[in-house]
């Protein structure tokens, strides 16, 4: 994975001598790139560390393939005899990487919910309550995620100090150490709440 200004470039092994390679870009370039997209890809992509030479003797197979990514929002999980999890239950951007660990959380809410019913719940009230936990669970992690996908590299290159330290090894461990101790500082009590309800939350279900 590489972080460079206002994208992230990934480069996955497949098979060898054979590898995926990703950019994540900004809406307001694709203009640009439907002009030529494999010479704006090449480009682009040899800007990502160590990966000018290696591009060099390369060939791109295949048609390139892009998506403006997807719409984010929440969707009512439920209706007569059905239910929905999953991303057929609520979108977000997969940029923030918890696509996975959501479908399991809701996987477990949802089972829950179907098994009160199954054992003679009522079937409205059981799924509001299913649905009312999935938002309060993911309403978090979603905001987070927009806020994530609308960032923009600091102008005032304010982050350039922490990416000489990540560079390091043991420099970033000693700061990952830290962290901890740091949290209350950086969050809100709202902030805070949220993440003891999650943790909770997760303790619960798994």
């Amino acid at each position: 994975m590489f972080f460079v200004s206002d994208r992230i470039g990934f480069c996955f092994p497949m098979r060898p001598d054979e590898h995926c390679l990703i950019l994540e870009t900004q809406q307001e370039e694709f203009s640009l790139i439907r002009q030529d997209p494999a010479g704006w890809f090449r480009q682009e992509f040899s800007k990502l560390p160590g990966m000018a030479g290696r591009l060099q003797n390369v060939t791109l197979e295949g048609r390139m393939l892009g998506t403006r990514g997807v719409e984010n929002f929440f969707r009512k999980p439920y209706g007569p005899g059905w239910a929905l999890t999953g991303d057929a239950a609520y979108v977000k951007d997969p940029c923030t990487g918890y696509g996975i660990g959501d479908a399991l959380l809701q996987s477990f809410l949802i089972a829950k919910a179907l098994g009160a019913w199954l054992d003679g719940a009522e079937w409205e009230a059981t799924m509001e309550a299913y649905t009312q936990r999935r938002d309060a669970a993911m309403r978090p992690l979603f905001e987070q995620t927009v806020a994530a996908a609308a960032a923009r590299d600091d102008a005032h290159k304010q982050l350039d100090p922490l990416r000489a330290v990540l560079v390091n090894q043991h420099d970033a461990r000693r700061v990952i150490r830290a962290l901890p101790g740091l949290l209350d500082q950086m969050f809100e009590p709202m902030d805070r709440f949220r993440h003891a309800f999650l943790a909770n939350l997760y303790e619960q279900e798994v």
